[in-house]
């Protein structure tokens, strides 16, 4: 399977309380916006993160995250997470 890059807009992003490396993010991509779970908080606040662009591999296969992470980020309907590296 080849691997499909878009560009996405971070819309908004908060920190998940209970880790010290996640940030949840609201992620624009085309019409679509997408919720994006990421280790990266030790190197970015919340508020730097609005308005980046980011790189997405969209066909990445979707995971589910612990229950605890679920109620956690505000903006949760069904939680997935993509890892960004």
């Amino acid at each position: 399977m080849k691997m499909q890059f878009q560009v996405g807009e971070i819309i908004s992003c908060e920190a998940v309380p209970k880790s010290k490396k996640l940030l949840c993010s609201q992620v624009k991509i085309g019409s679509q916006v997408k919720q994006i779970v990421s280790g990266i908080r030790k190197y970015y606040t919340p508020e730097e993160m609005v308005g980046k662009k980011v790189m997405v591999l969209v066909n990445l296969k979707l995971q589910n995250l612990p229950e605890f992470y679920l109620r956690e980020c505000s903006y949760v309907q069904k939680m997935q997470r993509v890892i960004l590296h």
